[in-house]
C-alpha cells in the first residue's frame, strides 16, 4: 500500500513540474534570462562599491528585491547582493557623477530556498542625489541609518517602505501596493503617497504632502505646513509646530487634527455625513446642519486649517 501511495504521489507531482517548467521557460523568454534553484540559501555573490570621489548620485533599480539600507562607515557607497543564482547580479555604470546600479532581470524558479536581499551602506553625508526603487520587495532603512543630501527618492511597487533620519531638499516616498512609515525627516518638502496602504508619519519637519488612495494616515509630531488627504480611510495629525496652512480632506472616514494652544488661525471644517467636534466652539459659525463651521481663532490668523470629511466626523482638538 506504501509503494502503491508513493507512486500516485510521483504521477501527480511530476506532470505539475513538467507544467511549473514549461511556464518557467515561457517568462524567461519574454524576461530574456532564467535560473533554477532545487535547493539553496542566497549568499553573498557581488560586492558593488562606488567612492563618492568618483560619484555623488547614486540609483538604485531592482525588480524583486528586498533592500535594506545601512549606514557606511567610510565615504564610499557599499552595495552587497545576497542572491540564489550569479545570474542576477546588477551591473553598475558611472557617468558625470553619476553611479547607476541595475538588478538583472532574471526569472528565478525556487523550488526550495530564499533569503535574498540587498544590502546598501551609504555615508552620511557627500551624496548630492538618492534614488532608490524595487518594484516588488521592502526598502528599509536601519536604526542607526541618516543621510543628509539634496534630494531622496524611494519607491516600490508592491512592498513596505520603512525611512528614517533624513535632511534634504526633497523626499518623495512612493509605494504602489504598501505601508509608509517615515521617521525623523527634516526637509524643504516631504511627499509620501501609497494607492493601497497606511501612512505613518513621526517627527516631520517641513512642508509636507500625505496621500493614500486606499488607507489611513497618522502624522504625529510635525511641524511645518502641508496637506493630508485618503480616498478611503482615516486621518490623524498632530501638529507641534504650524507655519503655514494645513488642509487635510478624507472622502470616505474621519479627520482628527490636534494643534498647538498659542496658534492663531483661520479654521475651516466640513463633513458631508458625520459631526463636527472642536475646542473653539465659542469662535465659530455653524450652519444650520451643524456640518459646516468656521471662524477666526485668537488674534490675527497666521494660516488656515481646513478639515473635511466626506463621511465621517471632523474633530480639531488643542494639543495637550
Amino acid at each position: 500500500m506504501k509503494n502503491k501511495s508513493t507512486w500516485i504521489a510521483a504521477a501527480v507531482m511530476i506532470p505539475l513540474v513538467i507544467l511549473v517548467c514549461v511556464f518557467c521557460a515561457k517568462e524567461a523568454k519574454q524576461m530574456g534570462d532564467m535560473a533554477f534553484v532545487m535547493f539553496g540559501q542566497a549568499k553573498l555573490r557581488n560586492t558593488i562599491e562606488i567612492p563618492l570621489s568618483e560619484a555623488n548620485q547614486i540609483e538604485l533599480k531592482y525588480s524583486s528585491k528586498n533592500l535594506k539600507v545601512y549606514p557606511a562607515e567610510g565615504d564610499s557607497i557599499i552595495i552587497k547582493e545576497y542572491l540564489l543564482s550569479d545570474k542576477e547580479k546588477a551591473e553598475c555604470v558611472i557617468e558625470n557623477q553619476k553611479a547607476t546600479v541595475k538588478g538583472k532581470n532574471v526569472f528565478t524558479f525556487v523550488f526550495v530556498g530564499g533569503g535574498e536581499r540587498i544590502e546598501v551602506y551609504l555615508p552620511k553625508e557627500g551624496i548630492d542625489i538618492l534614488s532608490m526603487e524595487t518594484a516588488s520587495g521592502n526598502i528599509t532603512a536601519d536604526e542607526a541609518f541618516s543621510i543628509q543630501a539634496n534630494a531622496v527618492c524611494i519607491g516600490t511597487s508592491s512592498g513596505n517602505i520603512k525611512w528614517r533620519n533624513t535632511k534634504a531638499e526633497k523626499v518623495a516616498l512612493a509605494a504602489s501596493s504598501g505601508n509608509i512609515h517615515a521617521w525623523e525627516i527634516s526637509a524643504g518638502e516631504t511627499a509620501a503617497a501609497t494607492s493601497s496602504g497606511n501612512i505613518d508619519a513621526e517627527n516631520i519637519n517641513g512642508a509636507f504632502a500625505l496621500a493614500a488612495s486606499s488607507g489611513n494616515i497618522h502624522a504625529l509630531g510635525m511641524s511645518g505646513s502641508g496637506s493630508a488627504n485618503t480616498g478611503s480611510g482615516s486621518i490623524k495629525v498632530e501638529m507641534d509646530e504650524v507655519t503655514g496652512d494645513l488642509k487635510l480632506k478624507a472622502n470616505s472616514g474621519g479627520v482628527k487634527v490636534f494643534l498647538p494652544r498659542e496658534l492663531s488661525f483661520a479654521l475651516e471644517a466640513q463633513t458631508g455625513s458625520g459631526s463636527i467636534h472642536t475646542d473653539y466652539d465659542e469662535q465659530l459659525s455653524y450652519n444650520k446642519k451643524g456640518n459646516q463651521a468656521s471662524g477666526i481663532i485668537g488674534g490675527e490668523a497666521s494660516c488656515t486649517v481646513r478639515a473635511e470629511a466626506g463621511s465621517g466626523s471632523v474633530k480639531i482638538s488643542k494639543n495637550s
